[in-house]
Order: C-alpha cells, then sequence, then structure tokens
C-alpha cells in the first residue's frame, strides 16, 4: 500500500506499518502532548541574509508585511536566535484561524540539518534504521532542515515514485493555537501529491537529543488524530546500525 507525504492535508493511510484509524496502534495518539516544549536561544541576533539556501532549496528573499501580534501572545517565549535561513514570517489564515505570532522565525536550535525517516523494533520503541518509516526497507524519506525552511523527499519503491516538497515552518502560541503546535507550508510542490500552499499540522520531540527526533503528524490542520515517525540525523548511528540517505 503506497504511504501517503505527510504533508497532505487528509487522513493518513499506513505508516509506522499500521492504520491509522486502529486505537491499538501505539503510534496512533491524540493530542497529548501540548506541543513542543523546547526552551527558546537568545543567544545570538536575528540577522540572516536573504538568499536561496544550499540545503532546502527554498529561496528566502522574498517580501512579506509582518502582522501585528496577538496582544496574547507572549514575545518573551520567541527564539531569538540565528538558526540558519529565514523565511521572513508574514502571518497565516488557515482553517478558520489567524496566526500572528511565530515563537520561532528562524527555526528551532535542536532541529537542523539532514534527517532521514526510520522504522522501529518490535516493541515500537527502539529505533531500526535498518527500516524506513513504514516498517519495511523499500521506502527513502528525507527530510531537510536550515533555520525555518525544509525540504522534504519521499520514494515509494512499491510504485516506484517519488514525491518532493519545500517550504517554511513557524511555531505556533497560545492563545492563536493551545497546543503550540508546527505548521509547515508548501511553498513549491516540486512534484507527486503536495501542492503550493499545502499545510500540516505537527509536533515535534526534541527531547531523544540531537540525533533522533520524533515528530507526530496530525491528520488535518482542526484533528486530533496523530501519527508519530522517527527521524534520525544523517550520519549518525545507533547499535551498529547507520543512519544513511538512501539516495546517495
Amino acid at each position: 500500500m503506497k504511504r501517503y507525504m505527510p504533508w497532505v492535508v487528509m487522513p493518513f493511510l499506513t505508516l509506522l506499518g499500521c492504520d491509522s484509524d486502529d486505537p491499538s496502534n501505539p503510534a496512533d495518539t491524540t493530542d497529548t502532548t501540548g506541543g513542543d516544549t523546547s526552551r527558546p536561544d537568545t543567544s545570538g541576533p536575528d540577522t540572516v541574509t536573504p538568499g536561496v539556501s544550499a540545503l532546502t532549496g527554498v529561496n528566502t528573499n522574498v517580501t512579506v508585511t509582518a502582522p501585528t501580534p496577538n496582544a496574547g501572545c507572549s514575545a518573551g517565549e520567541v527564539d531569538t536566535g540565528n538558526h540558519g535561513a529565514k523565511y521572513p514570517w508574514g502571518g497565516l489564515t488557515a482553517a478558520g484561524t489567524t496566526y500572528t505570532c511565530n515563537q520561532c522565525p528562524t527555526g528551532l536550535q535542536d532541529f537542523q540539518g539532514s534527517f532521514r525517516a526510520h522504522g522501529f523494533g518490535a516493541d515500537m520503541t527502539t529505533p531500526d534504521y535498518d527500516k524506513g518509516a513504514d516498517a519495511s526497507n523499500d521506502d527513502a524519506d528525507l527530510l531537510f532542515i536550515d533555520g525555518n525552511t525544509f525540504y522534504y523527499k519521499l520514494y515509494d519503491k512499491q510504485t516506484n515514485t517519488t514525491d518532493e516538497a519545500r517550504g517554511w515552518f513557524f511555531c505556533s502560541q497560545k492563545p492563536e493555537n493551545n497546543g503550540e503546535h508546527l505548521f509547515w507550508v508548501v511553498t513549491d510542490g516540486i512534484q507527486g501529491v503536495p501542492q503550493d500552499g499545502d499545510i500540516k499540522r505537527t509536533d515535534v520531540i526534541l527531547s531523544q537529543g540531537a540525533d533522533r527526533k520524533l515528530i507526530s503528524y496530525f491528520d488535518a490542520l482542526t484533528g486530533q488524530t496523530n501519527v508519530q515517525i522517527g527521524y534520525c540525523k544523517i550520519g549518525t548511528s545507533s547499535g551498529g546500525k547507520s543512519c544513511n540517505n538512501p539516495f546517495e
């Protein structure tokens, strides 16, 4: 069964080898995490040179109008560090909600670099780098992060198709989003399923360390059902298994 790209705003089919509608699946949860709990990094000035990111290919040299922040948002929670490429913040309206606040205008300090999705062992907890995110070794699911820009590439061997997308993300804030989730906006649906302007909502669990991340993809901008996918940093290893780039 084809594994659809997580960026598409629609119910998921098969991820981690389980049906997202199966309540017995430990990877299928509801939104109980409260969002990303990482601490802001205020170590550096917010100075970024516009241009095209060499890692993600996103052009950040665009003109937007900065929104007037919601009075309920806290400026003290904004990460002012310079983490890489910066797609300028111009606010966003999606699914009936207008977002004016962004806690990570240049991304998240612990979420930079090249990542590959991986499967899990029988306990659904221990990473298995020999498997892809669909619990087999016949797919390649890559995610590249530079600042607040991303490039995503998925190869599905079963259907011999490759899907790609690039764009930017922002970190929502209360009271505009109680879960304080990340929202990923596609600016360039290169090929396959994602289209320009498609948006996906996620949690990103950063507490697993720099080499491992767990992204919880929600099935809709306002829905609660989600599926978690593990990512490892390319070039690292775990249990003697390499987290490699299958395209190289």
